[in-house]
């Protein structure tokens, strides 16, 4: 394809579902894959990044899901993945609970889904083994879907495993004008949260270095707009994003593998010193 196309799924009450940038098999393509929570009529929308112009093609597949129960914190299960096969659980979740889900046992991937649909977090390596793990807060009391596959669409057996407690969140306020580098310290297991004021269409750049991180990006709806390990030389973290609106986004930093140490960070682009 000759465009940097740029995709956008829509639920039926408008809602913002997910949305991709780079994830097509063919070069700068986009795609979704995406567990829709009721039937009815979605909406896509789709652009070229930063106003790219050209022709494109497009294309809407139906994946079979094998739902496999609902699963409990503490609450260890087992499966077996066929080559492309997509298992997905589910989990009674409660508003402001903090959640971590572990997929091991081969290269796993995870997708956690709020009881309206919305794509919560996402990973892929989170784990030594190349399992999953996902930590996140949850924002809405509800069932949650649990989505997991094998990377590039691989089998193997995985044991799924969530627990619940309390994660050690660092709120360290907004950051400071974009280019102005920041620095911070993790302990083991720990998260810190950055903030930034954000406007629509334009491309933000968030990067750290210094240690090994895994950063998330936050939309001002508290969807997961995209996960990053080590895009950067020295294991550090880097996300380059189109933001689809005006608002307050969110940065989380923590270490792989929940290891401890000191990084900088550093954001450009969003249009931040401009007036909304």
């Amino acid at each position: 394809m000759g465009i940097d196309t740029y995709l956008r799924l829509f639920g039926p009450d408008g809602a913002l579902l997910d949305q991709n940038d780079d994830g097509g098999a063919v070069f700068l393509g986009s795609r979704i894959r995406h567990i829709l929570p009721a039937s009815s009529t979605y909406s896509v929308r789709l652009n070229g990044f930063a106003g790219d112009q050209g022709d494109y093609a497009i294309e809407f597949l139906r994946v079979a899901a094998s739902s496999r129960g609902a699963v409990a914190s503490g609450q260890a299960v087992g499966g077996a993945l066929a080559a492309g096969e997509v298992h997905l659980w589910t989990f009674q979740g409660v508003s402001g609970q903090d959640i971590q889900i572990d997929a091991s046992g081969f290269d796993t991937n995870l997708r956690l889904y709020a009881p309206d649909g919305r794509l919560v977090a996402a990973n892929d390596d989170g784990l030594p083994d190349f399992g999953s793990r996902i930590s996140t807060r949850l924002f809405a009391a509800g069932l949650y879907s649990i989505e997991v596959t094998g990377v590039f669409g691989d089998s193997g057996t995985y044991t799924l495993l969530p627990t619940t407690g309390t994660t050690e969140y660092r709120d360290r306020g907004a950051l400071p004008a974009a280019g102005v580098a920041v620095n911070g310290t993790i302990a083991a297991g720990e998260l810190e949260v950055w903030s930034f004021r954000g406007r629509e269409d334009f491309i933000v750049r968030v990067e750290t270095w210094g240690m090994d991180t895994i950063i998330e990006l936050y939309g001002p709806d508290m969807q997961l707009i995209e996960i990053n390990d080590d895009d950067t030389a020295d294991t550090g973290s880097f996300i380059r994003r189109h933001l689809w609106t005006s608002g307050t986004y969110w940065v989380v930093v923590r270490g792989y593998d929940d290891t401890a140490g000191t990084y900088n960070l550093v954001y450009t682009g969003a249009g931040s010193d401009a007036a909304d």
